[in-house]
């Protein structure tokens, strides 16, 4: 392990941009300031933690007056900055998705003040990392890659995976919005994803990471379901992996709850004893309040408790343009160790058990080995009790998203169902967030979002995830970009397959004998100019090699005047004839969750979802650990609620106009939320 550097603390009470400045000025001091990360003419990218579209109220994101004093002091050292930032899982990374974050979390109007470039490039480069532990080759936001130095502006963040998110964790901000889910899929141990994690600390190697502690957020985190809290400090460092193990002191977290410090100590990447790190600068022995914990009712840590702090000394300048080390730094100013004996913080998470009792970890990172095998135990039920399906409120957790299905549940065909209208209208009047989710791939998100405002509802294609949508990100971790696939399904499939970089072929224009060659997957979903061609070319090219998935197994769709076959029926034509089963990617399989919940930060028990099918919808919302409401409008009839082995929903509803009776004011969170 090379030489420790220092963290450096100083008090801030409040975002106002002068004395921000000045707060900034002397956290970097003891560091050698800013000059020692940068030089003159270098083009530096700015590493916020924009996880979405939040107010900077809300305690969520890195808050533009931290951003606007980097980006000052970075000029006067003669560089250029440039904010660059994917938000979280889930969200599209593209130049629309970009501006909305920018405008919602403050950045647009900050830059435009100051005159700050925002990142709107959205290129993205496969990066080769041959000393990770994990993450070999890693998906990397090209912008990142193209600036000469990267400063790290994380959020001191409670987190409901991996306890803390601060320095480490903002980086994975630089893996594209709709690659993130496939990290957590694949990496669902919390010290596995740490480890990829620190593979992407050593890959990018900011020169210095600014944590934005001034307002922190504690609870379940690291989204709007925590709670903003003053703490009162900035804190530097140029070891990304040090600072977090001080942050996590001064608000009472012990490290080894942090999967991120556990393994970093495990990896040699510091001592693992926060009593070593040397704390720098003028920050006062007390903030004003802590956290609690993530989540935790035990009683925070405080800065200077403990046994007495030791004091350094060292008696050089720094080093030119190098992150200085303690020995390299000018005088130091109040040089401290953080004190021994931190409160092993008893972190509890708040979800529910799973198909594991004694498991602490989250349903949704416990079922997506669903997904790799394709399917789902059916009939199976959740231990414990079950609310009667009376449409009876519940209110052991508050509801802040309800998410529809939207054939069968919104409309049928081109008839809009009774009570949808009020029903997606009294969801916003009360604050809630909206979302459509629909195993229904023939069409890309933007023509679903144009067909539903067609019948005067809201919507944009941010807020609609489809089984395509999540087909294609699926594939585009498993696959080299411009790999060849062959598609039995919609343009609309083809065309969210296109945006990820991948080669889509229509099964249409494709005989079976050159579907025999080269196609590296075949991606099924609802085609309905469905031919025995379109079966042959898919057949010949399961045969030789190429990775089945489909995009959905729904046997059947509602329309105008009954029932239609869906993509389940091709499914099953093709896996009949390829003697093959497929991957299926959405409903029910958990990971299509996990892309809904994780951009808000929500738990499972926070969302309710509509759908109208027994064997996708509620029985993908038992899995994910979601409350649920069938509606007798699709496919679903009462009368199937008298199978034992169905599952069963929370809500029965004969439209959406009884939506309002599932819940109660004790059960909706009063508060708007932000989109």
């Amino acid at each position: 392990m090379g030489p420790m550097f220092a963290v450096s603390l100083t008090r801030c009470r409040a975002y106002d941009p002068t004395r921000m400045g000045e707060a900034l000025a002397r956290v970097l001091a003891p560091l050698g300031g800013m000059e020692a990360f940068v030089r003159p003419g270098e083009r530096i990218a700015l590493k916020p933690n924009l996880l979405m579209g939040a107010a900077p109220d809300k305690g969520v994101t890195t808050h533009p007056a931290v951003v606007e004093a980097v980006a000052v002091a970075v000029r006067e050292a003669g560089a250029t900055p440039v904010l660059v930032e994917s938000p979280g899982s889930g969200i599209p990374y593209t130049a629309a998705t970009l501006r909305r974050v920018y405008r919602h979390t403050g950045m647009h109007s900050m830059a435009e003040r100051i005159g700050l470039e925002l990142n709107v490039d959205t290129r993205v480069r496969a990066v080769s990392h041959p000393e990770a532990r994990l993450a070999k080759r890693l998906d990397v936001l090209a912008p990142l890659l193209e600036v000469d130095g990267l400063i790290s502006l994380p959020k001191l963040k409670t987190h409901y995976f991996m306890t803390f998110t601060g320095a480490v964790k903002n980086l994975f901000g630089a893996v594209p919005g709709f690659a993130k889910p496939g990290y957590h899929a694949k990496l669902e141990d919390p010290a596995r994803f740490a480890d990829m994690l620190l593979d992407i600390v050593t890959l990018l190697r900011p020169r210095l990471s600014l944590m934005d502690a001034v307002v922190g957020l504690e609870g379940d985190g690291p989204g709007l379901a925590g709670r903003a809290r003053q703490i009162g400090l900035l804190m530097a460092s140029a070891d990304p992996v040090i600072l977090d193990a001080v942050a996590c002191a001064v608000v009472g977290i012990a490290p080894e709850q942090v999967p991120v410090l556990v393994a970093a100590r495990r990896r040699g990447l510091w001592s693992g004893a926060v009593e070593d790190v040397p704390v720098v600068g003028g920050a006062p022995r007390s903030p004003d309040r802590w956290l609690r914990g993530a989540p935790t009712s035990r009683r925070p840590g405080r800065l200077g408790s403990g046994r007495p702090l030791r004091t350094h000394r060292a008696a050089s300048g720094p080093r030119a343009f190098q992150p200085p080390a303690p020995a390299a730094a000018g005088p130091l100013h109040g040089v401290r160790s953080l004190p021994a004996g931190l409160p092993a913080a008893g972190h509890r998470r708040p979800w529910p058990s799973g198909p594991s009792r004694r498991s602490r970890l989250h349903p949704l990172l416990l079922l997506p080995r669903a997904l790799s095998s394709g399917g789902h135990r059916p009939g199976a039920q959740p231990a414990g009790p079950r609310p009667p399906p009376d449409g009876g409120a519940m209110s052991r957790r508050r509801l802040r998203m309800v998410a529809f299905d939207i054939d069968g549940v919104i409309h049928r065909g081109t008839t809009l169902l009774p009570g949808a209208r009020e029903a997606l209208e009294d969801v916003l009047a009360r604050g809630l967030l909206l979302r459509y989710v629909t195993n229904n791939s023939t069409q890309h998100r933007s023509a679903v979002a144009a067909r539903l405002a067609g019948f005067g509802l809201p919507a944009h294609a941010e807020i609609i995830l489809t089984s395509g949508a999540a087909t294609a990100n699926w594939l585009r971790q498993r696959l080299d970009p411009g790999s060849p696939v062959l598609v039995v399904g919609g343009e609309g499939l083809a065309q969210e397959l296109a945006e990820v970089g991948l080669a889509p072929r229509l099964a249409a224009v494709v005989s079976p004998a050159q579907a025999r060659d080269g196609f590296r997957a075949v991606v099924v979903g609802l085609d309905r100019s469905f031919t025995y061609d379109s079966l042959a070319s898919a057949q010949q090219a399961l045969l030789h090699g190429a990775l089945f998935v489909a995009t959905n197994t729904d046997a059947t769709f509602p329309a105008d005047d009954g029932f239609l076959p869906g993509g389940g029926a091709i499914v099953a034509a093709i896996a009949t004839a390829a003697g093959r089963k497929p991957v299926v990617v959405g409903k029910p399989q958990v990971e299509l969750a996990r892309i809904l919940a994780e951009p808000s930060g929500l738990a499972p028990r926070e969302i309710l979802f509509v759908g109208d099918r027994l064997d996708t919808d509620i029985e993908w919302a038992r899995q994910a650990g979601m409350r649920s409401a069938l509606v007798l409008t699709g496919v679903a009839r009462r009368a199937d609620l008298e199978d034992p082995g169905a599952p069963r929903p929370d809500h029965v509803l004969d439209d959406l106009g009884g939506l309002p009776r599932c819940w109660t004011r004790s059960w909706v969170e009063p508060r708007a939320l932000s989109s």
